[in-house]
């Protein structure tokens, strides 16, 4: 809460809420009476259509209406049932609806109920000033808090705040006075008027009337900070409020945040309340965090006093914490001021204590432990996230993950087959597929060969463009030797999907060559070794472009190529098998 905005959204949602509730259908306007043979049509289809609504049944329903609608077009229930039908529905249909309820207005103008759900679905598609003659048509008849409401909202957005005020006249003369609602209907209308000094003289002069009244404090007190004036004698009114009701929570939020702007003046105050409102038991969890950030905030030109909100949530959190909302904060802003990862560690650790269920809390701390190479916790994070997330198959992928960097092939194939067998959510289908490859991969790794092809085939199912798959899949074929033309799609695909790899273009390579296509060959090798990073692990790629330039009798390059290839390698297999191709 830092500078008070009268925003329409929350005039809105106070107006939604209070017209929840349906008003009683009235009767329609008589309908011009057909011959009692399509009357009885009529009544059959028309009532069908609103079993088929009732139980769910919306296409059914609406070509039954729209038979019934064909039949006698001055039918005003009709368009009216049909149109509420498709404003329920998301979609093109709410606009439809809309039309089909205006017909019901226009053929039945007296309807109540007809005009008030028009007004609301014009509030719904944003076309508020239509609302506002339906609502005075209401209210011409009687009065009608939600017709009343309705039309303050309308008249407000509009920027009549003059009428919007008389609204809140009428509405009080209706209810034998003002009530909290009303004042702060009429605080917002006027507080956006250009005549400042009229939105102050209203809220001292309801002050005066009641100088014990929340609602009026709160106003006043929005309206203060808003205008970043009368700040110090609204600040007076709060603290005698609260001397005599020292355990209301909502005037000392108040005090807190009218301190908070006159700083320095206030400031010992301002600390004051801050310790009081977070390590008391009078907030909830939500207040508590909405105070804290905005002690975050620099009020003026004096910069927010970061060092000491953190003293105080370090504080406030030694008590027992029903979620996780202050924790993240006070995590955040340990990372921000450059704590150490073992501090961060330690927050990670309570905030899953409190929630261990919390998704958005495991996803970050397993982020930072897989960034920061600590994969035995990662493990963890992810086993027991797949325990609280059955349906997250990210844990078992980046558990898998981590299991690989341990060295435990077998934990991690079980992990995964586990997880995909089991497997009820289909929908991230990326990560899914990311799995069946490192499936894939592992069983290839231990000799598992038709197990792995099957879990690459897998994987291309849910993601038929993953590069890294199609580039494995297609270069473990060719050390097969077997499916070589299917190889090579899959490989070629894989060059036009990442086309400055290095791996994808030695596999297409590599490929090409064993379908005597030296010359395409030589291509792509070429391009595999200019945009090939040399980090002391590339003695495949070296070894297989020493192969393919001595084809193309550039017997030179493969010599060069196949000593790059000896620098990289420390196997003797392999070096005794390139020393003999130098021999040639």
């Amino acid at each position: 809460m830092r500078k008070a905005v009268f925003s329409l959204l929350l005039l809105l949602i106070t107006l939604l809420t209070a017209c929840a509730t349906k008003q009683q259908t009235q009767p329609s306007v008589a309908v011009p009476q057909l011959p009692d043979s399509l009357q009885q049509v009529y009544d059959r289809l028309f009532l069908e259509a609103v079993c088929r609504t009732q139980s769910g049944q919306n296409d059914a329903a609406y070509d039954l209406f729209r038979e019934a609608i064909a039949l006698n077009p001055q039918a005003p229930e009709a368009y009216f049932e049909l149109g509420v039908m498709l404003l329920q529905i998301n979609g093109a249909g709410r606009e439809e609806g809309l039309r089909m309820v205006e017909r019901a207005v226009e053929l039945a103008p007296d309807n109540e109920d007809y005009l008030l759900t028009l007004s609301r679905a014009y509030f719904a598609a944003e076309e508020v000033e239509k609302a506002e003659p339906l609502c005075q048509r209401l209210l011409a008849k009687h009065y009608s808090e939600s017709a009343s409401l309705m039309l303050y909202a309308s008249l407000f957005s509009q920027g009549k705040f003059e009428d919007a005020i008389g609204v809140v006249d009428r509405m009080e003369q209706h209810e034998g006075g003002s009530t909290d609602e009303s004042v702060t209907r009429r605080f917002y209308a006027i507080s956006q008027m250009p005549d400042s000094t009229k939105a102050f003289q209203y809220a001292e002069a309801a002050y005066q009337r009641d100088t014990t009244n929340v609602a009026v404090l709160h106003c006043y007190n929005i309206l203060a900070l808003s205008r970043q004036s009368h700040l110090p004698q609204v600040a007076n009114y709060l603290r005698r409020a609260i001397d005599h009701s020292s355990d209301n929570v909502p005037l000392r939020m108040a005090l807190y945040y009218n301190t908070q702007y006159q700083q320095p003046e206030c400031r010992e105050e301002n600390r004051a309340l801050l310790r009081s409102l977070l390590c008391g038991n009078d907030l909830t969890t939500d207040q508590k965090l909405e105070v804290a950030q905005t002690s975050l905030f620099p009020a003026g030109d004096t910069p927010a006093d970061t060092a000491y909100t953190l003293q105080v949530l370090a504080e406030a959190l030694e008590q027992p914490q029903t979620d996780n909302s202050l924790w993240a904060l006070y995590g955040q802003l340990l990372i921000s001021t450059g704590a150490s990862s073992e501090t961060t560690d330690a927050i990670f650790e309570e905030m899953l204590k409190v929630q261990p269920d919390d998704l958005d809390t495991r996803l970050q701390y397993l982020r930072i432990a897989l960034v920061n190479g600590r994969f035995a916790r990662a493990h963890t994070l992810c086993e027991e996230g797949l325990h609280y997330h059955p349906d997250q198959i990210v844990f078992a992928f980046y558990g898998a993950l981590s299991l690989m960097q341990l060295g435990c092939d077998d934990a991690a194939i079980n992990m995964l087959e586990t997880s995909l067998s089991q497997l009820t959510d289909t929908g991230n289908t990326a990560v899914i597929a990311d799995c069946y490859q490192t499936l894939g991969d592992l069983r290839y790794k231990q000799g598992r060969k038709e197990e792995a092809f099957a879990a690459y085939d897998s994987c291309l199912v849910y993601d038929a463009e993953n590069a890294l798959c199609l580039n494995n899949y297609a270069y473990y074929l060719s050390l097969e030797k077997r499916d070589l033309d299917r190889a090579a799609e899959m490989a070629s695909q894989a060059v036009q999907l990442n086309g400055q790899d290095a791996s994808c273009l030695d596999t297409y390579a590599w490929i090409l060559y064993q379908q005597q296509q030296y010359a395409q060959a030589a291509i792509y090798i070429q391009q595999a070794l200019d945009v090939l990073s040399d980090d002391g692990t590339q003695f495949i790629i070296y070894d297989h472009a020493g192969d393919i330039f001595w084809r193309c009798n550039r017997k030179d390059d493969a010599r060069t190529c196949w000593r790059k290839a000896l620098e990289q390698t420390h196997d003797a297999d392999e070096e005794r098998a390139v020393q003999r191709k130098l021999g040639r």
